[in-house]
């Protein structure tokens, strides 16, 4: 009876104090996949694009709750030749699609899926096949049809493409945006004051730089505009639309740090000091850059420690920064983040370096200050009914992993 009233009292307890608790799960321990990953929400749920680097595969799987504390069956999406580097995924016409590159053929590719939830998939369609090209792809959906921003390694070109339809059946021919020395690797495509628009690197110069189309569909683009020029700077870009600007998160490999730069108009014709947001160590590697309850945010790599890393800022504009948060400190994790909001909150989808495994994480609140994953509790409870046991994990199981050991 006593016991009973214990675990009464408890449960009242810990209804109105028990802490919320992040998320932080190994989605595909398969080994050797999780590199090249690219997060959405796709009809509600969490959805993961990632390459199989052991059998050369393009990957996809989705979460079968809103948070991602569960994850469905991982489906082979594309298995024809080596397949699934630089995959990038969104949501085109109701269903989930992906671009990426075929390695085999040197081609860029893309794939949507049949339903919905991202069950089955389509036949792959080969967007660009002239030469190499399809490396550091981008999607989006410009205008209403899906666009690919992404890199042309035989001729050292930026270019883009642009469907003809609504779902990606098929394609425009594509356009060389980009064609002054070495340029177009790191691509990030976005939608800017109603044009498509792409922030990249300048390999030929070590410099950032932006472009946007003159018209909403990307057929034709503007003068390239040199973001950042001091030192080689402009790797890992991550564009997005800022309180009404656009802005990118990147690298700084002169420094070793992680920058971010915001335009002063919404066409990102002129633009603002680049502020450098962490310069603890080497840090910066594979931004990923998001709104995140208002203000924008940076999902990242720490090189000198190991560490996936998540910064957001302390206004709506990128002005000025929060402290650093790590995020997953077990073994040497957090490359190829991609950040996202996930049912309210930040999230993220990465590399765990150490197992080779691909990880989801997401914050218990909406600014992503704590990423605290529910701890493992030792409790022990001598010889405690099958009740009590069924009543504590109750308790718990939601915010806890309960041992349960028995003294002999």
């Amino acid at each position: 009876m006593r016991l009973f009233f214990s675990l009464a009292v408890l449960f009242v307890f810990m209804s109105f104090n028990a802490p919320a608790y992040a998320v932080l799960v190994t989605v595909d321990a398969g080994g050797g996949v999780g590199s090249y990953t690219s997060l959405s929400v796709v009809n509600g749920n969490p959805a993961v694009s990632y390459y199989d680097q052991p059998n050369g595969d393009l990957k996809f799987v989705r979460a079968t709750d809103a948070n991602g504390t569960a994850w469905g069956v991982p489906v082979s999406v594309d298995s024809a030749g080596s397949v699934g580097a630089y995959t990038s995924l969104g949501v085109v016409n109701g269903n989930p699609a992906i671009s990426y590159y075929d390695q085999t053929n040197g081609d860029l590719k893309y794939v949507r899926a049949i339903d919905a939830n991202g069950t089955a998939w389509g036949a792959p369609v080969s967007v660009d096949s002239v030469g190499n090209v399809g490396t550091y792809t981008s999607l989006g959906v410009i205008n209403g049809n899906p666009a690919i921003s992404y890199y042309d390694l035989t001729n050292g070109d930026l270019k883009y493409v642009r469907a003809t339809d609504a779902s990606g059946t098929a394609w425009n021919a594509p356009v060389s945006v980009d064609t002054v020395g070495n340029v177009g690797t790191y691509t990030s495509l976005g939608v800017v004051n109603g044009n498509p628009a792409i922030g990249y690197y300048d390999e030929a110069n070590g410099d950032l730089k932006f472009v946007r189309a003159t018209d909403a569909d990307g057929t034709a683009w503007g003068v390239p505009v040199s973001v950042d020029v001091a030192g080689a700077v402009g790797t890992y870009t991550s564009l997005g639309v800022i309180n009404g600007n656009p802005a990118i998160g990147y690298y700084d490999q002169t420094n070793s740090d992680l920058k971010y730069v915001r335009a002063t108009d919404a066409s990102g014709t002129a633009w603002g000091v680049p502020v450098s947001v962490d310069v603890a160590g080497a840090v910066g590697t594979y931004t990923s850059l998001g709104v995140i309850n208002g203000n924008p945010a940076i999902g990242y790599y720490d090189q000198t420690n190991g560490d996936l890393k998540y910064v957001r800022a302390t206004d709506a504009s990128g002005t000025a920064w929060g402290v650093p948060v790590s995020v997953d400190t077990g073994g040497v994790v957090g490359q190829f983040v991609s950040l996202k909001v996930v049912n309210g909150n930040p999230s993220v989808s990465y590399l765990d370096v150490t197992n080779i495994d691909l990880k989801f994480a997401r914050a218990s609140d909406n600014n992503g200050t704590s990423w605290l994953a529910a701890p493992v509790i030792p409790i022990s409870v001598p010889a405690l009914s099958a009740l009590g046991r069924m009543i504590l994990f109750f308790l718990m199981g939601t915010t806890a992993v309960l041992l349960m050991r028995k003294r002999l």
